[in-house]
C-alpha cells in the first residue's frame, strides 16, 4: 500500500495550528490544575475536574476542526450507535501508530466520557504533564515487579488494593479507560521477534487488561473493542499533517464485561489466568480476521446472491447466552422473522395463510454458524427464495451479516412444505403461493454456481 505524496506546506500549517491549540488550552488548564491542587475541598475539586474535562474536549474538538478544514483525517467509522457520555467503558484497540490516539479522540470525543489511560505512579512527577494528568483524574497505578514480590511476598496484592482505592471516585463519575492491549506499536520487526500467531497484530498482554478491570472493581460496564486500519500504510504524525493518509477505517464493537473478568486473581490463580488469556485471545483472533478484511478487501462485503430481501435488527441483551454471544437458537428466530417479513412484503401475510387454511412449514434446516454476534451488533438478515415447485415445496437461502464489518455470521438453507393448517398434513399449495417465484437475477446467479450450494462454504 502506497501513501500519497502530500504537501509539506500543509504539514507545516497543521503542526503550527496544533501547537497553538495546545498552548491556548493548556494555559487555562494549568491555572485550573493549580487551583485544584491548592484547595483540597472535595466539591471544589469535583467541579474543577468537570471544567477541565470540558477544556480537554474543547482541545480535541479544535484539533478535529483543524483536520477537517485541511482534509487530513478521512475516517470511515462503523459501530458508534448506542454510545453514551454517561456510561462506563473499557476501550481496547490495536496499536499501529501514534496517530491512533488522534484517531480515537476524533472518533469518541463527546460520544463517550473523556478517554483516560492508566499511568505508572512515577509519571506524576513529570514536569507540567504530571500535574495535568492528575488534574484530569487519570488513574495512576503502582505495580510491584516480579523481582520485588520474590523478595517481599508480603506485598502481593497491595499494589492492586492501593490502585483500587484510588479508583473509587470513578464509581460516581462516568469514565472511559483506554488500553492498547499489545503494549507497544506494531512493527514487522516486533511481530517477528514476538513470534506472534496473528497476521496483523502483536500478542495481547492479558495482565495489563486484567489489572485495569480488577483495579476498577467492576465499575466498567462495557468493552469497546476498537479496530483501526490504515489503508495507505501506517502513518507517522508528519504523514498525517501532510495529508498522506488516504483512509482510516475504524470498527467499534460494544461487548459486555462479564462479572468474572474483574473478580479473579490474575497473578495468583493459574486457572483464572488461562481463562482470561483464552477470552482475550478469542477477541484478538477475531480482530486479526477483521483487519484482513479492512486492509485488503474493504469494509463493504457483497451478498451471496443479488437482490436480497434484508431484515435489519440489533442484537439485544436478552438474546445473549452465558458465553457472551448471541445464542444459537436466536438465529433461527431471526431467520423466521425475516421469512415472515419477506412473505408479508410479497403479499402473503399470516392472516392470508390462516384464511386459506394453508401454510409453509419447515421440513428441514441446514445451518452453518460461522462467527459470533454480540450485544449491540447491528445485524442484517438476508433471504432469497431459490426454489418453488408450484406444488408442495419452497426452498429459501439465508445469510446473516454484521453490518459494521460485513462479516457473514451464518448461512442457512431451509426447505419448506405446504401443509393444511387444520390437520398438519402436506397439501398442494394454493395459487397464491405459486406466485412466490425465484427472482430472474437470482435464478441467473444460481445457474452460474459451479458447486452445489452448502451453507458451510462460500458459494462458487
Amino acid at each position: 500500500m502506497q501513501q500519497r505524496g502530500g504537501s509539506t506546506v500543509k504539514g507545516l500549517i497543521a503542526i503550527t495550528l496544533m501547537a497553538l491549540n495546545v498552548i491556548a488550552w493548556c494555559l487555562v488548564l494549568f491555572v485550573l490544575a493549580l487551583a485544584k491542587l491548592l484547595v483540597p475541598v472535595p466539591a471544589w475539586r469535583r467541579w474543577l475536574s468537570r471544567a477541565m474535562t470540558a477544556l480537554a474536549e474543547g482541545w480535541i474538538g479544535t484539533n478535529n476542526a483543524i483536520f477537517r478544514s485541511l482534509g487530513l483525517l478521512p475516517l470511515d467509522v462503523h459501530g458508534l450507535a448506542g454510545l453514551s457520555p454517561s456510561e462506563w467503558y473499557l476501550v481496547v484497540s490495536n496499536h499501529r501508530s501514534w496517530v491512533d490516539i488522534l484517531v480515537l479522540q476524533a472518533v469518541f470525543n463527546r460520544r463517550i466520557p473523556f478517554l483516560k489511560f492508566f499511568l505508572k505512579q512515577q509519571l506524576i512527577w513529570v514536569p507540567f504533564l504530571g500535574v495535568a494528568w492528575w488534574a484530569l483524574d487519570f488513574p495512576f497505578m503502582r505495580r510491584f515487579t516480579a523481582a520485588h514480590l520474590a523478595r517481599h511476598p508480603e506485598d502481593r496484592g497491595k499494589d492492586l488494593a492501593a490502585t483500587r482505592r484510588a479508583c473509587e471516585k470513578f464509581r460516581l463519575i462516568p469514565t472511559s479507560v483506554m488500553n492498547f492491549v499489545e503494549g507497544t506499536r506494531f512493527t514487522p520487526a516486533k511481530h517477528a521477534a514476538t513470534g506472534s500467531p496473528y497476521r496483523n497484530l502483536l500478542p495481547p498482554r492479558a495482565g495489563g487488561v486484567s489489572f485495569v478491570l480488577a483495579a476498577m472493581g467492576g465499575t466498567l460496564h462495557s468493552l469497546l473493542d476498537v479496530t483501526i486500519a490504515y489503508t495507505s500504510g501506517t502513518p507517522s504524525l508528519w504523514d498525517l499533517c501532510c495529508g498522506r493518509v488516504d483512509s482510516v477505517r475504524v470498527d467499534v464493537r460494544v461487548r459486555p464485561i462479564e462479572a468474572w473478568l474483574s473478580a479473579g486473581d490474575y497473578s495468583g490463580d493459574p486457572a483464572f489466568r488461562e481463562r482470561f488469556k483464552a477470552w482475550l485471545g478469542g477477541l484478538w483472533t477475531e480482530k486479526d480476521a477483521l483487519l484482513d478484511r479492512l486492509l485488503h478487501e474493504g469494509i463493504a462485503m457483497s451478498w451471496d446472491l443479488p437482490a436480497p430481501f434484508i431484515h435489519a435488527r440489533i442484537a439485544h441483551h436478552a438474546e445473549i447466552d452465558g458465553y457472551g454471544h448471541v445464542n444459537n437458537v436466536v438465529y433461527l428466530a431471526w431467520l423466521d422473522d425475516c421469512a415472515w417479513e419477506h412473505s408479508t412484503a410479497r403479499g402473503i401475510p399470516p392472516e392470508l395463510c390462516r384464511q386459506l387454511g394453508r401454510g409453509m412449514a419447515v421440513l428441514r434446516t441446514q445451518v452453518h454458524y460461522l462467527a459470533s454476534a454480540y450485544e449491540g451488533d447491528r445485524i442484517e438478515v438476508a433471504t432469497w427464495p431459490v426454489r418453488n415447485d408450484g406444488r408442495l415445496r419452497i426452498d429459501r437461502r439465508f445469510q446473516v451479516r454484521r453490518a459494521s464489518d460485513g462479516q457473514t455470521l451464518l448461512r442457512a438453507l431451509i426447505h419448506y412444505v405446504c401443509i393444511d393448517l387444520q390437520t398438519g398434513k402436506a397439501r398442494r399449495m394454493p395459487v397464491e403461493f405459486t406466485t412466490y417465484t425465484v427472482a430472474p437475477e437470482v435464478a441467473e446467479a444460481l445457474a452460474r454456481e459451479t458447486v452445489p450450494y452448502q451453507p458451510g462454504v462460500e458459494p462458487r
